[in-house]
């Protein structure tokens, strides 16, 4: 599930989220549209503003669909608990 969505959801605006979050509404924007390689930190972070459990579930890529250079892919799923 998209973090928008999520948020959507929760019935918060992204001005709202910014808010609680202390983060800015560009900031946000970013991780909702372009997500990449997000800390931990921060989903926790945009979760615990809206209220809303959230079920995150990391699955490992096949070996050989990893990048070069050690980083280690993986798929990340959001799921409404």
């Amino acid at each position: 599930m998209l973090l928008a969505a999520y948020r959507e959801r929760s019935g918060l605006t992204l001005s709202e989220l910014a808010r609680r979050t202390k983060m800015k509404k560009t900031a946000l924007s970013r991780l909702e549209n372009h997500g990449e390689d997000v800390r931990l930190s921060t989903i926790s972070r945009y979760v615990q503003a809206t209220g809303k459990p959230l079920s995150l579930t990391i699955i490992p890529l096949p070996l050989g669909k990893r990048r070069s250079g050690g980083r280690v892919d993986s798929k990340i799923e959001l799921v409404p608990a």
